[in-house]
């Protein structure tokens, strides 16, 4: 499950919002809301886009991506 907050964070920070974000991506919004939303996975290629778009370390790509929450 991706950290949707730190992603959203990322991207305003960049300069973005969702839908100018999707667009940079060459995403549909809908598609890139379902992804975001879990409702959908980010496909390898997704995040390797995100990556470059966001400047993303690979400690954030990790932290927003790949770790999971511990109830």
């Amino acid at each position: 499950m991706i950290k949707t907050n730190k992603l959203k964070a990322k991207i305003v920070e960049m300069g973005f919002n969702l839908t100018s974000f999707a667009e940079e991506l060459g995403m549909d919004y809908s598609t890139f809301y379902r992804r975001m939303t879990g409702q959908m996975s980010f496909t390898v290629s997704d995040v390797e886009k995100i990556t470059r778009v966001l400047y993303l370390t690979n400690s954030e790509i990790i932290e927003i991506f790949f770790s999971k929450e511990i109830a």
